[in-house]
């Protein structure tokens, strides 16, 4: 996540479900290659719980996607991509601090 007018960034791991009506929320149950991920995460940028939830309400494709692209994300133009908007959730984050860790650890 991109905190625009700190100029600063968090990692956070989350999982994406649906294809292309996509669910994004944290990991809750750890298998596989995903507790190499969370850890590596975890060993970085530390243990602090940010909870991540966003579902798709409208699916964008074809013209419409195009259209929604060229004006949000024009970079991004001509890749036939989808588009999910939607409401999403994130809490656990203090946008006025800078809590993560320097890395030296």
């Amino acid at each position: 996540m991109l905190m625009r007018q700190r100029k600063t960034e968090k990692v956070v791991v989350v999982e994406c479900r649906g294809h292309d009506a996509a669910r994004l929320q944290n990991i809750d149950h750890l298998h596989g290659w995903e507790d190499d991920v969370v850890g590596l995460v975890q060993k970085k940028h530390g243990n602090k719980k940010v909870l991540v939830s966003f579902e798709c309400e409208t699916l964008k494709a074809d013209k419409a996607a195009e259209e929604h692209i060229s004006k949000y994300m024009p970079n991004l133009c001509g890749l036939d991509a989808v588009v999910n908007t939607g409401k999403m959730s994130i809490s656990g984050i203090n946008l006025d601090e800078d809590d993560e860790p320097s890395g030296d650890s």
